[in-house]
Protein backbone atom coordinates (compact mmCIF):
# COMPACT_ATOMS: atom_id res chain seq x y z
CA UNK A 1 0.00 0.00 0.00
CA UNK A 2 1.25 3.44 -0.91
CA UNK A 3 1.54 6.19 1.71
CA UNK A 4 -0.10 9.52 0.85
CA UNK A 5 1.60 11.89 3.31
CA UNK A 6 0.12 15.08 1.85
CA UNK A 7 -3.49 13.94 2.14
CA UNK A 8 -6.26 15.17 -0.11
CA UNK A 9 -5.63 17.76 -2.81
CA UNK A 10 -8.27 20.25 -1.66
CA UNK A 11 -6.92 20.37 1.90
CA UNK A 12 -3.36 20.53 0.60
CA UNK A 13 -4.18 23.48 -1.68
CA UNK A 14 -6.00 25.31 1.08
CA UNK A 15 -3.10 24.81 3.47
CA UNK A 16 -0.68 26.03 0.78
CA UNK A 17 -2.61 29.32 0.73
CA UNK A 18 -2.64 29.62 4.51
CA UNK A 19 -6.31 28.69 4.80
CA UNK A 20 -7.64 26.44 7.54
CA UNK A 21 -9.18 23.12 6.56
CA UNK A 22 -10.42 21.30 9.65
CA UNK A 23 -10.47 17.97 7.79
CA UNK A 24 -6.93 18.15 6.39
CA UNK A 25 -4.56 15.67 8.00
CA UNK A 26 -1.72 15.81 5.48
CA UNK A 27 1.84 16.91 5.99
CA UNK A 28 3.50 20.24 5.42
CA UNK A 29 4.62 21.18 1.94
CA UNK A 30 8.29 21.71 1.27
CA UNK A 31 7.82 24.49 -1.26
CA UNK A 32 5.43 27.23 -2.31
CA UNK A 33 3.10 26.12 -5.07
CA UNK A 34 3.35 27.89 -8.41
CA UNK A 35 0.91 27.91 -11.34
CA UNK A 36 3.11 25.28 -12.97
CA UNK A 37 2.45 22.92 -10.04
CA UNK A 38 -1.30 23.43 -10.33
CA UNK A 39 -1.19 22.73 -14.08
CA UNK A 40 0.86 19.60 -13.38
CA UNK A 41 -1.78 18.43 -10.90
CA UNK A 42 -4.49 18.91 -13.54
CA UNK A 43 -2.47 16.91 -16.08
CA UNK A 44 -1.90 14.06 -13.62
CA UNK A 45 -5.61 13.90 -12.80
CA UNK A 46 -6.52 13.95 -16.50
CA UNK A 47 -4.06 11.12 -17.16
CA UNK A 48 -5.64 9.08 -14.39
CA UNK A 49 -9.12 9.72 -15.75
CA UNK A 50 -8.05 8.72 -19.28
CA UNK A 51 -6.74 5.46 -17.84
CA UNK A 52 -10.02 4.81 -16.02
CA UNK A 53 -12.00 5.61 -19.16
CA UNK A 54 -9.87 3.17 -21.16
CA UNK A 55 -10.97 0.48 -18.70
CA UNK A 56 -14.64 1.41 -18.98
CA UNK A 57 -14.73 2.97 -15.51
CA UNK A 58 -16.81 6.05 -14.82
CA UNK A 59 -15.73 7.53 -11.49
CA UNK A 60 -18.90 9.54 -10.71
CA UNK A 61 -17.36 11.28 -7.66
CA UNK A 62 -14.33 13.09 -9.07
CA UNK A 63 -13.55 16.00 -6.74
CA UNK A 64 -10.37 17.53 -5.29
CA UNK A 65 -11.24 15.92 -1.95
CA UNK A 66 -10.94 12.51 -3.69
CA UNK A 67 -7.46 13.14 -5.09
CA UNK A 68 -4.57 12.18 -2.81
CA UNK A 69 -0.93 13.31 -3.06
CA UNK A 70 2.00 10.96 -2.62
CA UNK A 71 5.40 11.92 -1.23
CA UNK A 72 6.47 13.25 -4.67
CA UNK A 73 3.36 15.44 -5.02
CA UNK A 74 1.88 13.05 -7.59
CA UNK A 75 -1.93 13.03 -7.72
CA UNK A 76 -3.78 9.75 -7.27
CA UNK A 77 -7.49 9.45 -8.05
CA UNK A 78 -9.25 7.68 -5.16
CA UNK A 79 -12.69 6.86 -3.71
CA UNK A 80 -14.35 4.51 -6.16
CA UNK A 81 -17.43 3.98 -4.01
CA UNK A 82 -19.73 5.44 -6.68
CA UNK A 83 -17.77 4.16 -9.69
CA UNK A 84 -19.49 2.40 -12.55
CA UNK A 85 -17.78 -0.02 -14.91
CA UNK A 86 -19.10 -0.98 -18.30
CA UNK A 87 -18.10 -4.39 -19.53
CA UNK A 88 -18.01 -5.90 -23.02
CA UNK A 89 -21.16 -7.90 -22.23
CA UNK A 90 -23.20 -5.73 -19.91
CA UNK A 91 -22.64 -3.27 -17.13
CA UNK A 92 -21.21 -3.36 -13.65
CA UNK A 93 -23.14 -2.17 -10.67
CA UNK A 94 -22.69 1.26 -9.23
CA UNK A 95 -23.63 1.66 -5.61
CA UNK A 96 -26.65 3.80 -5.17
CA UNK A 97 -26.20 6.65 -2.79
CA UNK A 98 -26.23 10.36 -2.39
CA UNK A 99 -24.91 12.10 -5.50
CA UNK A 100 -22.25 14.79 -5.17
CA UNK A 101 -24.59 17.37 -6.74
CA UNK A 102 -22.04 20.17 -7.25
CA UNK A 103 -19.80 17.82 -9.27
CA UNK A 104 -22.51 15.93 -11.19
CA UNK A 105 -23.02 16.40 -14.94
CA UNK A 106 -26.29 18.02 -16.09
CA UNK A 107 -27.56 14.93 -17.93
CA UNK A 108 -27.27 12.90 -14.73
CA UNK A 109 -28.95 15.63 -12.67
CA UNK A 110 -31.81 15.40 -15.17
CA UNK A 111 -32.11 11.68 -14.42
CA UNK A 112 -30.83 10.50 -17.80
CA UNK A 113 -28.80 7.64 -16.36
CA UNK A 114 -28.64 6.03 -19.82
CA UNK A 115 -26.39 8.95 -20.81
CA UNK A 116 -23.84 8.08 -18.11
CA UNK A 117 -20.46 7.99 -19.86
CA UNK A 118 -16.85 9.06 -19.37
CA UNK A 119 -18.07 12.49 -20.54
CA UNK A 120 -19.96 12.72 -17.24
CA UNK A 121 -16.56 12.64 -15.54
CA UNK A 122 -15.33 15.39 -17.88
CA UNK A 123 -17.92 17.71 -16.33
CA UNK A 124 -16.66 16.77 -12.87
CA UNK A 125 -13.09 17.36 -14.04
CA UNK A 126 -14.07 20.92 -14.96
CA UNK A 127 -15.32 21.44 -11.40
CA UNK A 128 -12.02 20.01 -10.10
CA UNK A 129 -10.15 22.57 -12.25
CA UNK A 130 -12.23 25.29 -10.63
CA UNK A 131 -11.33 23.92 -7.18
CA UNK A 132 -7.63 23.76 -8.02
CA UNK A 133 -7.28 27.25 -9.43
CA UNK A 134 -9.60 29.06 -7.02
CA UNK A 135 -9.03 26.91 -3.90
CA UNK A 136 -12.77 27.29 -3.58
CA UNK A 137 -15.94 25.29 -3.66
CA UNK A 138 -18.10 25.54 -6.75
CA UNK A 139 -21.50 27.20 -6.42
CA UNK A 140 -20.50 28.58 -3.00
CA UNK A 141 -23.53 29.25 -0.81
CA UNK A 142 -26.00 27.63 -3.20
CA UNK A 143 -28.45 24.97 -2.06
CA UNK A 144 -28.37 21.64 -3.88
CA UNK A 145 -31.79 22.46 -5.33
CA UNK A 146 -30.51 25.70 -6.82
CA UNK A 147 -27.46 23.94 -8.29
CA UNK A 148 -29.70 21.35 -9.96
CA UNK A 149 -32.09 24.01 -11.30
CA UNK A 150 -29.36 26.30 -12.63
CA UNK A 151 -27.03 23.65 -14.10
CA UNK A 152 -29.83 21.74 -15.82
CA UNK A 153 -30.93 25.04 -17.39
CA UNK A 154 -27.49 25.68 -18.88
CA UNK A 155 -25.82 27.78 -16.20
CA UNK A 156 -22.02 27.79 -16.29
CA UNK A 157 -19.87 29.28 -13.57
CA UNK A 158 -18.15 32.48 -14.67
CA UNK A 159 -14.39 32.45 -15.02
CA UNK A 160 -12.82 33.88 -11.86
CA UNK A 161 -11.33 37.31 -12.50
CA UNK A 162 -7.85 36.29 -11.32
CA UNK A 163 -7.60 33.53 -13.97
CA UNK A 164 -5.98 34.81 -17.16
CA UNK A 165 -6.99 33.85 -20.71
CA UNK A 166 -3.90 31.68 -21.26
CA UNK A 167 -4.89 29.32 -18.49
Amino acid sequence: MEIMPFGDLLGFLRKSRGLVDKYYRGGNMAQKLETYDLVLFTKQIATGMVFLGSRGIIHRDLAARNILLDNNYVCKVTDFGMAYQSFKYGHGNAKKGRMPIKWTAPEILLGNISELSPLSDVWSYGIVLYEIFTIGISYQGWSEGRVVAEVTNGYQMPRPTHIDDQL
